[in-house]
């Protein structure tokens, strides 16, 4: 198993490498509907360098109702529901191709279903405790910590009560001793709850007050109508800061067609009492939901802004994700959604497509921020996986060329220099020398002029960003206007900004986000302007 380090920052060339360099012949995946295109890019190039690579995978993207993930074939076996049993059979040969078409060679795709879901969390070994993210003794930032397996939830957009529908809990006693365990051996300043309701447990008090003193900050997510005062206290005594409310809406139509079991105003109250006790509410809310309407959502935000909430709403559009009641009942339904991560909806009875884009411009309007906010320029010294080019030295560049570059999740190319016009082939080039390797990392392309442009080289780096994208950050930037894994920008340094009249500057803002660095006139002192695109 990789270490999570490296896979948080790793470019998919370096993964690959690190992945071969281990010699497996067996390869785990979990795939999510952010990480399943480039999960099964990394696959295919593993693939690609043995051929007898076995590939299993899991996750929620494992469903009967997805089978796009095993078109190819490149999957040996996909697991669906929880895997853990299973899983260890195949690595151990328990469990022979005979049985789900698994074996070296076998390329015939199948889904089997997980155990079971009968044991509780803890019956496997702690991946902290078993040194599979960071070794026992030394610090970390953060750890999370499942403690209930299961939901008894019955919400229609939600795999997860379908895969786990039976709750299981580490009782509160072994919860509090295996937390002070890791405090003691990892020194954590946060403890983040993967229970799916972290206060359905019925042992809950208990469970808050072997955490009280610990010194820990926490999060989790809980079900708001059943906060009561005395919860909420020990809540705010144990450690927690925020948590996450999954209200959706306020219309108590929309949450019975979508399953929801709860009265609104309830989850208002229990909300209230958490703030009251020192404990802030992160409250979601979808965009989106059958049985709602534009004006409806609109009004939930407007209510929850005047009770003193529109500081921390969260509005998601809704997803028709595989392996829930939603999608089995979306083409019944009239309900029209992308078939590809993240599966959002499109339109539906009293949502149109221009109703979902308009509710969230006025919700973002209400709340005084963008709910999706358009990335923000790297430009800052020191970043890991920056290249700095002067593509005025043209020899330079061209030995760059025949070199390999850096490869991280978040890369950064500055190219410099007064002939960026001229030089636009070989920065055509360079961008593509980046993106070939990585296809699926961010690029941040920083352009660094020392005078004026022809803003078409802006145009021109941007159509080498994939049309249409193949991954889901590039679909949902599409959705948004934003730019997706390809961003440019332009930096103007305090040398030369003389040079660059106002009306280039504004229209080159209206293409990409335009820094100013005033350094060297402000009193030595860093200011940065950010003009924005558009």
């Amino acid at each position: 198993m990789l270490d999570q380090t490296e896979l948080d920052s790793l470019g998919d060339r370096a993964i690959v490498d690190r992945i071969a360099s281990t010699g497996c012949e067996t390869l785990g995946m979990t795939l999510y509907s952010w990480n399943v295109d480039r999960s099964l890019f990394v696959a295919r190039q593993l693939r690609d360098r043995e051929d007898g690579l076995r590939v299993i995978a899991g996750g929620p993207e494992v469903a009967q109702d997805n089978g796009w993930i095993l078109a190819d074939g490149l999957i040996d076996v996909a697991v669906a529901g929880e895997g853990e049993e299973v899983f260890g059979e195949l690595v151990s040969g328990d469990r022979g191709s005979a049985e789900g078409g698994f074996g070296p060679g076998d390329r015939s795709p199948a889904i089997m279903s997980g155990a079971a879901a009968t044991f509780a969390p803890g019956s496997w070994p702690n991946p902290y405790l078993a040194g599979l993210f960071g070794q026992m003794g030394e610090p970390c930032d953060a750890v999370s910590l499942e403690t209930v397996r299961g939901c008894a939830g019955s919400c229609v957009y939600c795999s997860y009560r379908r895969a786990s529908p039976t709750p299981r809990s580490l009782p509160a006693a072994d919860a509090v001793s295996l937390i002070e365990l890791l405090v003691r051996e990892m020194s954590p300043e946060e403890l983040v709850f993967l229970d799916p309701t972290f206060n359905s447990r019925s042992d809950l008090e208990a469970l808050l007050r072997g955490m009280v003193g610990l010194g820990l900050r926490c999060f989790a997510e809980v079900n708001g109508d059943t906060i009561t005062a005395g919860s909420a206290s020990l809540m705010a005594a144990a450690g927690f800061e925020s948590v996450e409310v999954g209200l959706q809406t306020m219309n108590a139509t929309a949450l019975r067609r979508a399953g929801r079991i709860c009265d609104p105003e309830d989850v208002l109250r229990g909300c209230d009492l958490l703030r009251t006790a020192g404990v802030t509410p992160v409250i979601d809310l979808i965009l989106g939901l059958p049985g709602d309407s534009p004006d409806s959502l609109v009004s939930s935000v407007f209510r929850l802004k005047r009770e003193g909430f529109g500081e921390n709403l969260q509005v998601f559009p809704l997803s028709v994700l595989p392996g829930t009641e939603l999608r089995q009942s979306a083409i019944r339904d009239g309900i029209e959604y992308a078939a590809r991560p993240p599966y959002h909806v499109h339109c539906l009875p009293g949502w149109t497509r221009q109703d979902l884009e308009e509710a969230r411009e006025e919700v973002s309007e209400l709340l005084g921020f963008d709910l999706e906010q358009a990335p923000r320029p790297l430009v800052f010294d020191g970043w890991p996986g920056t290249e700095i080019v002067d593509v005025d030295d043209i020899e330079s560049v061209r030995q760059m060329l025949k070199t390999t570059p850096p490869s991280f999740r978040h890369g950064s190319l500055l190219l410099r220099g007064r002939g960026l016009w001229e030089k636009r082939n070989e920065i055509r080039k360079l961008v593509r020398r980046r993106r070939q390797q990585d296809p699926y990392c961010i690029l941040d392309v920083v352009l660094a002029p020392f005078s004026p442009f022809p803003l078409d080289l802006l145009e021109e780096i941007r159509a080498l960003e994939p049309d249409p994208p193949y991954d889901y950050t590039g679909r949902k930037s599409v959705e948004l206007g934003h730019p997706g894994l390809l961003r440019s920008s332009v930096l103007i340094r305090s040398k030369s900004w003389r040079e660059f009249p106002p009306t280039w500057i504004e229209a080159a803002a209206a293409v990409v986000p335009v820094i100013v660095d005033f350094e060297e006139v402000c009193d030595d002192s860093l200011v940065l302007l950010d003009l924005g695109a558009g």
